[in-house]
């Protein structure tokens, strides 16, 4: 990481390593199966890390998370601690605090594999944890106190706006693996429950500039793109599937400018976030918390605008010699937008090429971004530039980071990349592996790795684009929590930082 005490240097993820294999040793030691205290927290702590060591989705993390739920439901989580006089108000609390977190797992690791999750609505009825301090609650209390304004940061803040969040999303999720196919109007009802719960996010957690947000902590700006992230991605999923409908009709004319929308602005995050992780920038030392489900996130973005331009190429065709289109299209702003589409699937598929040796998925994302780019370039009809060509332009917006354009405005330090010929064949063996619990060795070497190029100097820094965010608001930062591990606080996915020096 770079940022150990002197005497840990160097063995920060052989200590994360032996600290996850403990983990796992104590539960099999234990017998994990039999419903006693403390066994969900641990294996929290251990599906914690079995789904950091690795960039790149793996079945036997969703395999877990199952048991997990399992086993939660066995021992009650997934009722409110109300109903058992029995369960004193700091463990009802803590219960509140653990399902919510599992609740979570379940909803995003399932849609990451495309799978129905496992926890069905109806089936829990605990409440969302109270926004407390940790010093709040203790082990004797008789009874809660009040629980303070949602406006106001504590550690639990940046939880309970997720779970908010992350709850409409499963909803999207539920309709979109429904037998039966729901109405317009339940999707228009879904999209209102998505703007409300974004609405609702406290000020302090509400996405703004990196810009504005000099004076706050690197965790809590990664906690408010994650939430932008997670708004997002349900929009693209609620509304994806009425892409092709829109140019035909235009009651869905919402849903296709919605969902193209919002995968821009999945992308322009992936940019800023890319940008700002290098060494020397705002968000170097919380990179890690960029995990596989984030990038999940930013490949669907890119398969809706790669699926928008195909049925925009489809659709067009000319007539005659007078360049006129005939096309069933009736909806056609994204004719308007294309070169801008295109452009920022270039800078998506840069950022790929960049982390292509550190995962799998972004090697595989890289080369079919390669071949959907230079096809929407092929058909696209002349005229587009001077002398009836498209005018080459540097696809990636930040500075020393072009990969080798001869051509570009910010030339890279690090020299043009080369494809060695190992590469391809350790990639296609790497393919070849299968996933599940096993170890993975080439993405954990490079997972805390600095395989990022120099940053750009002051001059360079004065070019960058302006990107578009949703808003801004000022706040406090929340304070730091034991519970951040789970949340996405400062020691979200770095394990390192879990580590007692």
């Amino acid at each position: 990481m770079g940022d150990e005490p002197a005497e840990y240097r160097g063995k920060s993820l052989i200590l994360a390593n032996k600290y996850r294999s403990l983990t796992a040793q104590c539960l099999l030691r234990a017998d994990f199966l039999k419903p006693v205290s403390h066994t969900i927290e641990t294996l929290t702590l251990h599906l914690h890390g079995e789904f950091a060591r690795n960039r790149d989705a793996e079945v036997g993390v969703w395999v877990l998370v199952g048991i997990i739920v399992r086993l939660a439901m066995r021992m009650g989580y997934h009722r409110d601690s109300k109903l058992f006089p029995n369960v004193t108000p700091f463990q009802g609390e803590m219960r509140r605090r653990l399902w919510t977190f599992v609740r979570q797992s379940d909803l995003l690791f399932s849609f990451q594999l495309g799978l129905p999750s496992m926890i069905r609505l109806g089936d829990c009825d605990t409440a969302l944890p109270g926004n407390y301090y940790d010093d709040d609650l203790f082990e004797e209390i008789k009874a809660l106190p009040p629980s303070r304004p949602i406006t106001e940061p504590t550690p639990m803040s940046y939880m309970i706006a997720k779970a908010s969040l992350s709850f409409c999303f499963g909803k999207v999720v539920e309709s979109l693996h429904a037998v039966r196919s729901c109405t317009y109007e339940d999707i228009m009802q879904l999209d209102q429950n998505l703007r409300e719960a974004r609405a609702e996010l406290p000020p302090h957690l509400r996405l703004k500039s990196v810009e504005d947000s000099a004076l706050d902590p690197g965790a809590i700006i990664m906690q408010r793109f994650f939430l932008a992230i997670l708004y997002h991605k349900g929009q693209c999923v609620l509304h994806r599937k009425f892409l092709a409908r829109a140019r035909e009709n235009t009651k869905y004319a919402h849903s296709r400018r919605t969902c193209v929308d919002s995968s821009m602005e999945l992308l322009n995050h992936q940019a800023t976030l890319h940008y700002e992780s290098r060494p020397g920038h705002r968000l170097h030392n919380v990179r890690v918390l960029l995990s596989s489900l984030t990038s999940h996130d930013f490949l669907l973005a890119a398969m809706i605008i790669s699926l928008d331009l195909w049925y925009g190429a489809e659709a067009e065709q000319v007539v005659g010699g007078n360049g006129r289109v005939n096309s069933t299209d009736i909806y056609t702003w994204g004719l308007e937008r294309r070169e801008e589409m295109i452009r920022t699937l270039e800078v998506s598929n840069e950022i790929w090429k960049e982390t292509r040796d550190q995962s799998m998925e972004s090697y595989k994302a890289s080369e079919i971004l390669t071949i959907i780019i230079t096809k929407m370039k092929d058909r696209v009809r002349p005229g587009d530039g001077p002398g009836g060509s498209r005018q080459a332009r540097e696809p990636f917006p930040f500075p020393s980071m072009s990969n080798g354009n001869t051509n570009s405005p910010y030339p890279n330090p690090a020299g043009p990349m080369e494809d060695k010929p190992e590469h391809s064949a350790a990639m296609t063996l790497g393919m070849l592996s299968s996933g599940g619990l096993t170890g993975s060795t080439a993405p954990t070497a490079n997972m805390f790795g600095n395989g990022y190029p120099n940053p750009g100097t002051a001059g360079e820094m004065q070019n960058l684009p302006a990107y578009s965010m949703e808003g801004s608001a000022n706040g406090i930062p929340s304070v730091p929590s034991p519970f951040s591990f789970m949340t996405g606080g400062a020691q979200g996915g770095d394990i390192s930082n879990n580590i007692d020096w």
